[in-house]
């Protein structure tokens, strides 16, 4: 086999609910990849490390709410990222919630198609590993700073 014969599953979603026919747009969405993770962590990282240390996974219907609280910017960004335009979160931002919640549930089933506990137990090995290191990272900056106003 060879990868140039393999697409992306997708899925699209009508962001327009309600308008006259003819005039409908759908965003297609795909699954998060390793590289649209390592860009949450680096925007998002309180709501990553909450995701992935601290929220009850056996309640994907409570996560999902907790989501749409936390952060209408992480939502419209994991969106944006799995629709390939990065560049529209402030747009997705824009859009209905119960058109955000249909497109953030498509890129979870994208993403996670053995379920959020599940796929999310084996993705965090890897995540937490991650945000440690950006901790650590973090913690050395603050440290240099430090170093920085004592030195004056």
């Amino acid at each position: 086999m060879n990868l140039t014969d393999f697409e992306i599953p997708t899925e699209s979603i009508l962001i327009n609910p309600g308008c006259k026919p003819g005039d409908e747009f759908y965003l297609s969405v795909r699954g998060l990849s390793a590289s649209d993770f390592a860009v949450l962590i680096n925007q998002h990282e309180d709501i990553m490390k909450w995701l992935f240390e601290g929220a009850d996974l056996d309640d994907e219907v409570g996560v999902m709410n907790q989501l749409v609280v936390r952060s209408v910017q992480f939502l419209a960004l994991v969106i944006a990222l799995a629709a390939e335009q990065e560049d529209q979160a402030y747009k997705i931002a824009c859009l209905s919630p119960t058109v955000q919640i249909k497109l953030v549930k498509a890129v979870a089933k994208l993403t996670m198609p053995e379920g959020l506990k599940k796929s999310l137990e084996e993705i965090k090995l890897v995540i937490s590993l991650l945000l440690k290191e950006f901790k650590s990272l973090s913690g050395k900056e603050e440290q240099a700073e430090e170093s920085k106003k004592n030195r004056k």
